[in-house]
């Protein structure tokens, strides 16, 4: 996409920072919402660059505040990727996958507006709790 003068750059530039800013927010606090995107080498080739792009737009278009998107590397779950974790105050994280672009709007009317578990999907992690041996 070729810009042709400086006013469509500056158009341009404020259609991108609010997308960015949901990737740059600090740590979750109080309602905050983080969702954690596997990208691994695994995840990548399993889409989760696509997967990553769909939910900063579904969160803008949807006007969410509370919710941030994190890029992370690899989260150990191959055979299931693409990942996304979902990190709620006051709840233990989860993991769900495959989560692809095309079923992003489902799964974030699912697990943050509903604020529920995702039906369609599949959780793959329920708990992070050490293990006594």
């Amino acid at each position: 996409m070729a810009v042709k003068s400086l006013e469509e750059l500056r158009k341009l530039r404020k259609d991108y920072q609010s997308t960015l800013s949901l990737r740059k927010q600090g740590e979750h606090e109080g309602d905050q919402i983080e969702l954690r995107v596997g990208l691994g080498t695994c995840g990548i080739s399993a889409g989760a660059k696509d997967t990553f792009q769909a939910l900063l737009q579904e969160i803008d278009q949807r006007k969410l505040k509370n919710v941030k998107v994190v890029g992370v590397g690899c989260m150990g779950q191959c055979t299931s990727e693409p990942i996304v974790e979902v990190r709620k105050p006051d709840h233990e994280p989860l993991l769900y996958g495959p989560i692809t672009s095309n079923i992003v709007h489902d799964f974030i009317e699912d697990t943050v507006v509903n604020e529920d578990y995702y039906k369609d999907g599949t959780l793959l992690i329920k708990t992070y709790e050490k293990v006594e041996v």
